[in-house]
């Protein structure tokens, strides 16, 4: 009820108070159910509206660029191709002694197929890139020239049928009931000793594995001048944007103090003069996919990211870590810029930028 001071409009304001049964007490003050405050729940309003999509919002960064490519291409150049699979000088020399030097043949031949399937196949998708991206008339002899880059298995199938044909000669002469391994020995290693038809089979022997190894290096060399032949097309066709050309790296003939010993120890030991083929051999296909190879790539990498400035020069083109320009100390390793001529940090003098 209102007071006696009261106006008509004014009332007391009403308590809730729950009714009691029988004679129970009102031990505390009913209290009214807690609600959160207004602030609290206008803010989790507004972050639930601020989570929703609004399509008015535009993003800060340029927009990526469409030729991926182009960005794929410059980070498989720039990689090294299949390091993991080099020959080992232990494991060829031991693989030498145990298969009488056949096996060394078959182990080369599998790792340069598996090296020159992977090189060409990049060489070859660049090519489908400037097909499609430079207007040049070269661009499809560049093609070409990329297909033509395969690994050669008519050197390989060649080589098999020599080892074949001598595999016959010493299945046909050696005495199988007696002891054969003995005049196995005498054939190859024993330096023709023992048997009538000792010397003519160990000449034989160091003849055709000095061949067989022989066409393994042309492969190789093969391999070399037709790559050779497809840098200096893409030479033509990058000579178009201004950018200058490309020398191919060859495959120099270095022979480490490990390959040289263990051709002399089979020289001098086993009379195989054999050893001298595979050795050359091996280490002009070490050379060629080592440095040669990434050499060539990266030069390659490099114009390609010209051609591509070239033409669309508002375009984010990335630059892989591997083409960046770095002091060539191995102790140091400072990534330099271009124009520079000594290291600031070692103080080594840079060679020239490619």
């Amino acid at each position: 009820e209102a007071g006696p001071g009261a106006g008509p409009g004014d009332h007391a304001p009403q308590v809730y108070q729950p009714a009691l049964r029988g004679d129970q007490p009102l031990e505390r003050p009913f209290l009214p159910p807690l609600r959160p405050p207004s602030l609290i729940v206008g803010l989790l309003n507004q972050s639930s509206r601020m989570s929703r999509f609004t399509p008015n919002l535009r993003t800060v960064e340029p927009p990526d660029d469409s030729d991926r490519q182009a960005a794929a291409l410059l980070q498989c150049l720039a990689r090294p191709i299949l390091i993991q699979r080099a020959v080992t000088p232990l494991g060829l020399f031991a693989g030498a002694v145990v298969s009488f030097g056949i096996l060394p043949f078959f182990a080369l031949s599998r790792q340069f197929a598996g090296l020159a399937k992977a090189e060409q196949l990049q060489f070859e998708h660049l090519a489908d890139w400037a097909r499609l991206h430079v207007n040049n008339p070269l661009a499809d002899e560049f093609c070409a020239d990329a297909r033509r880059l395969v690994h050669q298995p008519g050197f390989r199938w060649l080589g098999m049928v020599i080892l074949a044909a001598m595999a016959w000669c010493f299945f046909t002469s050696i005495d199988w009931a007696t002891d054969w391994p003995r005049q196995l020995w005498f054939f190859t290693f024993g330096n023709g000793n023992g048997h009538e038809f000792a010397a003519m089979a160990f000449t034989l022997w160091n003849v055709l594995l000095s061949l067989v190894f022989s066409l393994h290096w042309i492969r190789v060399r093969w391999h070399v001048v037709e790559v050779g032949r497809y840098i200096s097309r893409f030479n033509v066709i990058a000579a178009a944007d201004g950018l200058p050309a490309i020398r191919p790296a060859r495959a120099t003939l270095k022979i480490g103090p490990i390959w040289l010993l263990g051709g002399i120890l089979l020289l001098y030991w086993g009379s195989a003069l054999w050893a001298i083929p595979m050795v050359i051999a091996t280490v002009t296909q070490e050379r060629y996919f080592g440095p040669a190879s990434s050499q060539n790539r990266a030069a390659l990498a490099h114009r390609l990211r010209g051609i591509w400035l070239a033409r669309r020069p508002d375009a984010a083109v990335p630059l892989p870590v591997l083409l960046r320009r770095a002091c060539p100390r191995i102790q140091c390793g400072k990534s330099v810029p271009d124009a520079a001529v000594f290291c600031s940090r070692c103080g080594t003098r840079l060679p020239l930028a490619s």
